[in-house]
């Protein structure tokens, strides 16, 4: 059984690169504690992307390993994206690195460099930096 507290939901806007691509999602998360300051971090994510070359929807899964002592963390991990219209060009494997930075209880930054490449093709599709803000709800 998961309790309400162990979920949070947030709306991103990120994934800016040379073209301009607006991104908005709602994402779940759990996290599962390997000891007060480790866990493992399972999202998953279903949201709409849209840029000057396509526009889709898509869905989401990451796992990410997260070392968080104090206020300041450290985490790393793999994204898996798929486009859910049917749409062709758009899915993504990514890794990740980044910080994270704990506000209060229930509000955190994370600050992350991302590379992603085509999950077909294999080739490497960006690098980017991130930040994003979640509250838990």
């Amino acid at each position: 059984e998961i309790s309400t507290r162990d979920w949070s939901s947030d709306v991103c806007s990120s994934d800016l690169q040379n073209t301009t691509v607006s991104r908005v999602g709602v994402r779940v998360r759990k996290d599962v504690f390997l000891s007060p300051a480790q866990s493992i971090r399972l999202r998953a994510q279903v949201g709409y992307s849209h840029g000057s070359n396509a526009s889709f929807f898509d869905g989401e899964s990451d796992g990410a390993l997260r070392y968080q002592p104090g206020a300041l963390g450290l985490m790393g991990g793999l994204t898996v994206r798929r486009a859910l219209d049917g749409t062709r060009g758009h899915d993504r494997h990514a890794l990740y690195l980044g910080g994270v930075l704990l506000l209060e209880t229930r509000h955190e930054i994370e600050l992350r460099w991302q590379r992603s490449w085509d999950a077909y093709r294999y080739t490497k599709d960006t690098d980017l930096y991130s930040l994003e803000y979640t509250y838990q709800f």
